[in-house]
């Protein structure tokens, strides 16, 4: 279990690092922000996708562990299993989060950068401490 939470961290502070390099290029002035600024039409649809996105996203992320067919995965696969639907569990929440900071510096719409620290804070609840992946891999003791 080490080995894979291991795994699972250093996804994890990739997509950090990721997310910290694309704020410092944009706000020390490498890429050029609010490219699509004019595009209200675009900035309408994109920002009503990405809110229903972030508003589906988190709680499913969140009770993701909990469902019938993931505790099934779990048992059948083990360990393998385990690393499989963690790591899609922070993909849903980490790739969201780095589309909401791309388009907040690409339109300038304050509202995405708020649905991106939404997601970062709710990061905090998935994050894969030893205890949390023995916890969630351990279905048998329900």
């Amino acid at each position: 279990m080490k080995k894979i939470t291991k795994q699972l961290r250093s996804t994890f502070w990739l997509f950090c690092l990721l997310e910290a390099a694309i704020v410092a290029s944009y706000e020390c002035g490498v890429i050029l922000e609010g490219g699509y600024a004019g595009y209200t039409t675009a900035e309408f649809i994109v920002a009503t996708v990405m809110e229903l996105l972030t508003i589906i996203i988190i709680p499913v992320a969140l009770k993701m562990m909990k469902w019938g067919a993931v505790r099934i995965v779990i048992r059948n696969e083990g360990a393998a299993g385990y690393y499989r639907v963690a790591l899609r569990r922070m993909w849903m929440l980490l790739i969201p989060m780095l589309a909401n900071t791309l388009c907040y510096y690409l339109f300038m719409n304050v509202l995405f950068a708020y649905m991106a620290i939404i997601l970062a804070i709710s990061l905090v609840f998935v994050y894969p401490s030893e205890n949390r992946c023995i916890a969630e891999a351990d279905i048998d003791g329900e």
